[in-house]
């Protein structure tokens, strides 16, 4: 059912409620609005709510209040089924449906008690297995993604293991990908990278979307990318971003190294890139498995948007040699010099062999001399 469609039943209901008196449920009825559209933050501003939600119809009679006892209006049999029904006090909230009182305080003590318990200095299994019986995957991927600031990502990472492990918990691929960004902002690499491989290799419980099959690393990238775009920037932090394609460049070369490099372009299409020394590991690793093209490729990736540093001029030159383009990495050699980076004893190293290779032996000695002459040495 459509947002537009659920607020205008949801409208209609505050409305009959308000001309039956029964403003205690208009009241309900018009914060839900609020929470289905804007979330639960807006609980916060109950008092502001209420007010409006009093305000909302016009006054077509005195304000009665009813006491328990007191007898109300009641629409005759026949025509109640052509209304939308408010669940009972109590029942779960149905999707699409009006949540109730119990269903607000429900919401509001379960913030509570996950903010509590994830802040706090230790584990309270006891807690957590209450707690966990209140809880769907949804509702706590929503209350994490609120409370991320506040919490301890030790704690959380207990907690993450302990639900899925002796409660069998299945967590949101993003409440997982939130919680590696939290662990890295704490300087937790070890345990986030331990984390994202168990994730990839799908060695933990969690709720995937129908369609993920063949694309777990897309998946995982996106979410990591739009978690560090969307949120604080967990202290302007990428290192996340290092481990995400290093994992992929070692720990998963037995999916091949498109994987990897579609990673690299994933991240590189929102403007996101890991450091130099993981971008530099990248290529070295596509050079030892013969992907010379694709080192090409995620070379110029970088280069399109920023400026590459003198050691991944030096590896893409030697990818160009290794693959008989030695024009191709002369040109790159000028273009290094041409934008101020000043090429180091392995650059020269790794053309000066490639000139020799193809039998350019004039235009190596000259390289030769130009790097003597710029107090380059030790270069053979």
């Amino acid at each position: 059912m459509s947002d537009h469609i659920v607020n205008d039943l949801t409208v209609k209901q505050c409305d009959l409620y308000c001309r039956r008196g029964v403003t205690t449920s208009a009241i309900y009825v018009y914060v839900y609005i609020h929470i289905h559209s804007y979330g639960y933050t807006e609980i916060q501003n109950l008092n502001g709510a209420i007010t409006n939600a009093v305000l909302l119809q016009p006054i077509k009679r005195p304000f009665t209040i009813f006491s328990s006892i007191a007898p109300q209006y009641s629409e005759p049999e026949n025509k109640k089924s052509s209304k939308l029904k408010v669940e009972e006090e109590g029942a779960p909230v149905k999707l699409g449906g009006v949540p109730t009182q119990a269903a607000f305080d429900q919401i509001l003590l379960n913030k509570k008690w996950v903010s509590s318990n994830l802040s706090s200095l230790r584990l309270n299994t006891s807690k957590w297995k209450h707690l966990l019986t209140q809880l769907t995957p949804h509702h706590f991927d929503t209350i994490f993604l609120e409370i991320y600031h506040l919490i301890d990502p030790t704690i959380a990472l207990k907690f993450f293991y302990f639900a899925s492990a002796f409660a069998g918990f299945k967590f949101k691929l993003r409440s997982y990908c939130l919680l590696i960004h939290l662990l890295v902002s704490k300087n937790l690499d070890s345990a986030a990278r331990f984390l994202l491989i168990r994730l990839i290799d799908k060695r933990v419980p969690m709720i995937l979307n129908d369609n993920i099959d063949g694309s777990m690393h897309k998946e995982i990238t996106v979410l990591l990318a739009n978690l560090y775009s969307g949120l604080d920037k967990f202290n302007a932090n990428i290192r996340t971003f290092d481990i995400l394609v290093h994992v992929f460049a070692s720990q998963f070369k037995s999916l091949g190294f498109d994987v990897a490099v579609v990673v690299f372009r994933l991240l590189a299409s929102k403007g996101l890139f890991p450091s130099f020394k993981t971008s530099n590991f990248l290529l070295s690793s596509l050079i030892k498995a013969d992907e010379l093209e694709k080192c090409c490729e995620v070379f110029n990736i970088i280069s399109s948007a920023i400026l590459p540093d003198v050691y991944l001029f030096s590896t893409t030159i030697n990818a160009l040699c290794k693959g008989g383009k030695v024009n191709d990495a002369v040109m790159l050699f000028k273009k290094m010099e041409d934008v101020g980076i000043a090429p180091n004893v392995v650059t020269y190293n790794n053309l000066l062999h490639g000139l020799c290779k193809k039998g350019n032996l004039e235009e190596a000695f000259q390289l030769k001399e130009k790097m003597l002459n710029n107090g380059v040495t030790q270069a053979l």
